[in-house]
């Protein structure tokens, strides 16, 4: 039988607890982030109106579901869903609760992230606001705070898990150990990458008994919180989906090492974004101190493994490296903690507090960057706006002109069927889609990466009778409606503008189906759509019905089945 283990560091004897003017600084901070955040109170991704309508099915009694009666787990983010489902009961927003639930977890991943810096040293330091700084200033935390999506629960989910792991690996104390549990349940329950912190937590606590040969009690509390939520969880899962795996898995992660080329590029992509390399040279001399360097091993090695996971995905469509920030709290604790380490190289500071100014300085030009890329960068604030008048009356319009056993085809899965619901749609990406995503992982290709799966050996004929048995299993389906996006290259310059003024005169002179010859070779050229559109049937069975235009380079454009062709 294990017993209790006497921790292998005590707090030191000069710990202190927090004074009520350390809090005065987080104040600006603070509202800082809160400035950040306004300046993208506007933006919403596409894809959060998927959990959306995930979180409505749930509501509405119909199951954790996209489409009624169609048991796909084309999400990744189970707590978010959950989370949201409350919101359709009081007839609330989503949009707005998603935005006001993504703020708190920013804001308190920066508080968490000063508590852990000042548990780390146990008394006053004006380097303990450096981690607050670098995340109120953040770009990727402000715009992905707004976004509509989980990332800012997960950060915030990351440093909590760190925040209690170190004090239980420290103190030894039961109650951290089960609060180290239960942030890493939120963490797996958030993202399926979550449970990284809880192997990782397993592996050191794992290593540290080893040592001691003994294991402290307080490991298998972690332990039992964990298991007694994630093992039924993941039951349940099979049981539903019946599918070991998400099926967003077998959409776009089945993909061989040849995207690892792109990930690479995505790595150095992000170190240069913002200045993030200076954050992580900053990060890696945060091993130099001794005391209690295997705590910041842990958060250095999960950083650097989030960097490598970075590399295996090769491209993630969605900008400002969201796939970073579940550790993004750590990067920039441990950014603080090397940069103190190195200031305090040099013993000759005189008060010692001076060593911050040095720190600071590099803290500044890191925030005034970003800041200046978040300002730079506001006409994202229209996002919201840009749905509203495009996806969403789309949607409106499928709703409103369909009977309930209607279906619809259509490549963005967010905001139109979440503004059509009920009606069922097919996603001919796969993302939500069985039949696509199982197609895709027999190939080995990734929908946003056919170009690494054309240059295969023999990659291009695969794609090429891949696209015609998608486009088969297409027209076998029920559908009233199709709808594309059509695409206009920014390059070469003026082309979007050109062809905007090409539609507004076909549209005077002929009406909507001359304008369609404006966007038809754009329609033809939409890998997403499998081709569809050049399809013979297609022309056979269906007729260009609505056009909404979301802006000069995004045409949405809708089909509907000609009247007397059945499906």
């Amino acid at each position: 039988m294990s017993k209790q283990a006497k921790p292998p560091e005590q707090p030191t004897s000069d710990a202190q607890a927090i004074r009520g003017w350390e809090w005065l600084p987080l104040l600006a901070t603070g509202a800082g982030l809160i400035a950040g955040m306004l300046s993208y109170k506007g933006y919403i991704k596409d894809d959060a109106f998927i959990s959306f309508r995930f979180a409505r099915n749930l509501a509405d009694g119909n199951g954790i579901v996209f489409n009624i009666g169609e048991h796909v787990e084309g999400y990744t983010n189970f707590l978010w869903v959950v989370l949201h489902a409350p919101v359709f009961w009081f007839g609330g927003d989503p949009v707005v609760w998603s935005k006001v639930l993504g703020a708190l977890c920013a804001l308190g991943t920066m508080v968490l992230v000063f508590l852990t810096v000042r548990w780390l040293h146990g008394r006053p330091s004006p380097f303990h606001y450096i981690g607050p700084v670098l995340i109120a200033t953040s770009t990727s935390v402000a715009l992905w705070a707004m976004s509509g999506m989980a990332p800012s629960l997960m950060m915030l989910a990351g440093t909590w898990t760190a925040y209690h792991l170190f004090r239980a690996l420290a103190e030894g104390k039961r109650r951290d150990f089960v609060l180290a549990g239960v942030a890493m349940c939120v963490a797996a329950l958030t993202r399926p990458e979550g449970h990284m912190f809880f192997i990782v937590g397993v592996l050191t606590l794992g290593i540290q008994a080893l040592k001691r040969r003994e294991i402290p009690v307080g490991v298998w509390w972690m332990i039992g919180v964990f298991s007694a939520v994630i093992a039924p969880y993941h039951l349940w899962r099979i049981l539903t989906f019946h599918e070991l795996l998400p099926n967003t898995y077998y959409a776009k992660a089945t993909a061989g090492s040849e995207v690892w080329g792109y990930g690479v590029e995505q790595l150095g992509s992000f170190l240069a974004f913002n200045l993030n390399a200076v954050l992580g040279v900053a990060m890696l001399a945060a091993l130099i101190p001794s005391r209690r360097r295997p705590l910041r091993a842990i958060a250095v090695g999960l950083c650097l493994f989030f960097m490598l996971y970075l590399v295996k995905v090769g491209r993630d469509e969605m900008k400002y490296y969201r796939l970073f920030l579940p550790v993004y709290g750590l990067y920039v604790l441990m950014a603080g903690e090397g940069l103190r380490a190195l200031c305090e190289l040099w013993k000759g500071w005189k008060p010692p507090w001076m060593a911050a100014f040095p720190a600071y300085a590099v803290v500044g030009v890191v925030a005034f960057f970003s800041i200046t890329f978040t300002i730079d960068h506001r006409y994202e604030n229209r996002y919201v706006q840009m749905s509203e008048d495009s996806f969403q009356k789309m949607g409106a319009y499928i709703l409103e002109h369909s009977d309930p056993d209607d279906r619809a085809i259509f490549q963005d899965m967010g905001a139109c069927p979440y503004a059509a619901y009920p009606i069922s749609f097919v996603d001919p990406i796969g993302v939500l889609d069985h039949t696509v995503a199982h197609e895709l992982a027999a190939i080995g290709m990734n929908p946003f990466l056919r170009n690494v799966k054309a240059k295969q050996p023999g990659g291009r004929t695969e794609i090429k009778e891949f696209d015609a048995r998608i486009r088969d299993y297409l027209f076998e389906q029920d559908t009233r409606w199709v709808g594309f996006v059509g695409y206009v290259n920014k390059k070469p310059k003026g082309n979007r503008s050109k062809t905007r003024k090409k539609w507004d005169e076909a549209m005077e002179t002929g009406g909507l189906e001359a304008a369609e010859e404006v966007l038809a070779p754009r329609l033809r050229h939409n890998s997403h759509s499998h081709n569809l559109y050049a399809d013979k049937r297609f022309e056979e069975r269906y007729a260009i019905e609505k056009v909404w235009i979301r802006h000069n380079g995004y045409y949405l454009v809708l089909f509907q089945r000609k009247e007397g062709v059945s499906p």
